[in-house]
């Protein structure tokens, strides 16, 4: 039974705040709380789907630091094929993540602190729109500095394009 769809939650672990959304919170038969988390893309392997369950391990934290009740269930339901990924996180499985989340943070404030940020290529890169300012496709990241402001576009030249 269905109790709320598209619930906004947030949650603070140490100086992060991070902000989600509960596609789908619901009593089961029993009364219990569960967090389901709705997918389009395709049903992770077996290796990749505690990383998968990440997100819903952040709500189940976050729902936890906001209500008195017992852990909820949390599950991924993938829309194109019919099939879900269904977990109680532990308390462990929760401060993992939480754990995860901070260290990750920091990482991020270390880097923005030095002004290094690293480039790391990956498959996603043949449609990236920053590789003219990319080391990794021998652009200069100073050139960016154009970019700096609200609605700024990219739009490089297409490779074998002319200059008009």
């Amino acid at each position: 039974m269905p109790i709320g769809l598209e619930l906004r939650l947030s949650a603070t672990i140490g100086s992060l705040q991070l902000r989600g959304v509960i596609d789908r919170l619901e009593l089961d038969d029993d009364g219990e709380l569960v967090i389901t988390d709705y997918k389009t893309g395709t049903v992770p392997g077996e290796r990749h789907e505690l990383q998968r369950l990440a997100g819903v391990h952040m709500r189940a934290h976050g729902r936890d630091r906001t209500s008195a009740s017992a852990r909820c269930a949390s599950s991924c339901s993938y829309l194109l094929k019919p099939e879900a990924i269904i977990a109680v996180p532990s308390e462990q499985s929760v401060n993992g993540v939480a754990r995860k989340s901070q260290a990750l943070w920091k990482a991020i404030e270390s880097a923005c602190a030095r002004d290094d940020f690293r480039p790391h290529p990956g498959p996603l890169c043949d449609y990236c729109s920053y590789q003219a300012y990319c080391p990794a496709f021998g652009g200069d990241p100073a050139l960016a500095a154009e970019l700096h402001g609200p609605g700024t576009v990219i739009a490089p030249e297409l490779p074998g394009a002319t200059s008009a």
